[in-house]
């Protein structure tokens, strides 16, 4: 009987090496992706508690985008309106949901990501929502929201 001159390719070292660097691959994608997620997240932390301590640091930390729409004035008073009405810091935020928009037509070109956090101030739920914009390679500030989450009273039976 003869022997064929070809390797079966489920035994060849080619195959399996190449599957090594096709799951290393895919995995390097997955971490990558998971670091960008945890990075808007962290900046977006950093930002709120900027406005906890000061608003004007706040200003100062936010991308050129935002600081070309809105006067420093107008976003300390903002940001003093936000404590005037929900009291001082809570004590712990916790991060809910992100949005991401890639070339979205009511935003200038880029990719912006947004992250929603809930909080408890004094008795009182709120939410509050940073928005971010990639600069080349780090997330950068450019929009905050707040308000309050209304009590929902259970129907009584």
């Amino acid at each position: 009987m003869r022997k064929s001159k070809y390797v079966k390719w489920t035994n060849s070292l080619v195959l399996r090496l190449w599957l090594l660097l096709v799951a290393c691959g895919l995995s390097f994608g997955v971490f990558a992706q998971t670091s960008s997620a945890d990075s808007a997240i962290s900046i977006a932390q950093q930002w709120l508690e900027a406005a906890d301590a000061d608003a004007a640091i706040m200003w100062e930390k936010s991308d050129p985008l935002m600081k070309d729409k809105v006067d420093r004035t107008f976003w300390i008073n903002y940001i003093m309106s936000r404590k005037n009405t929900l009291g001082s810091a809570p004590g712990l935020r916790v991060w809910t949901e992100m949005e991401r928009k890639i070339n979205h037509p009511s935003l200038p070109p880029g990719e912006f990501t947004s992250v929603l956090f809930v909080s408890q101030i004094a008795q009182i739920r709120t939410w509050e929502k940073v928005s971010l914009v990639w600069n080349r390679d780090h997330w950068s500030p450019v929009g905050y929201q707040y308000g309050t989450i209304p009590n929902i009273n259970p129907i009584a039976k």
